[in-house]
C-alpha cells in the first residue's frame, strides 16, 4: 500500500500515519523523508536565513535558541541537525562501570593561574 499526499505538515504526516507500509521497522526513516517543507533563503543583514516553520521544528525537536549542526554532504544539499546537548560529567560517565576517576592535586600556581 503506498500513501500519496499534496501539502505538508499535519495533513502529510497523519495520512503517513495511516499508511500500513509504516508499521515497518523502516518506518521512522521513511517518515523523515516523506516530511518536507518549502522555505525560501531571505537576506538577514549580511547573511541569508532559511524560515523553519514551528511544525517542523516540533517534529524535529528542535526549539527557538536551540543550537544546531549544519553540513553539505554534496552541492545542493544542506543538513540540518540538532546540536547536541553540552557535555556533563554524568552525560559522559553515563554507562561506565570501571573504577571511579582519581582527584589529581594540579599543584601551586606558577604564575597568574586561578584555581
Amino acid at each position: 500500500m503506498s500513501t500519496e499526499v499534496t501539502g505538508g505538515g499535519t495533513q502529510c504526516y497523519n495520512a503517513l500515519l495511516q499508511d500500513a507500509t509504516l508499521s515497518s521497522p523502516q518506518a521512522p526513516d521513511t517518515l523523515a523523508v516523506m516530511l518536507m517543507y518549502n522555505s525560501t533563503v531571505k537576506k538577514l543583514g549580511n547573511s541569508a536565513a532559511v524560515i523553519l516553520p514551528k511544525e517542523l521544528r516540533s517534529t524535529a525537536g528542535m526549539e527557538i535558541g536551540d543550537a544546531v549542526d549544519i553540513d553539505v554532504p554534496r552541492p545542493g544539499v544542506i543538513t540540518i541537525t540538532a546540536h547536541e546537548r553540552p557535555w556533563t560529567l554524568e552525560g559522559l560517565m553515563k554507562g561506565y562501570d570501571g573504577p571511579a576517576p582519581e582527584f589529581i592535586d594540579p599543584g601551586r600556581a606558577a604564575s597568574k593561574e586561578l584555581w
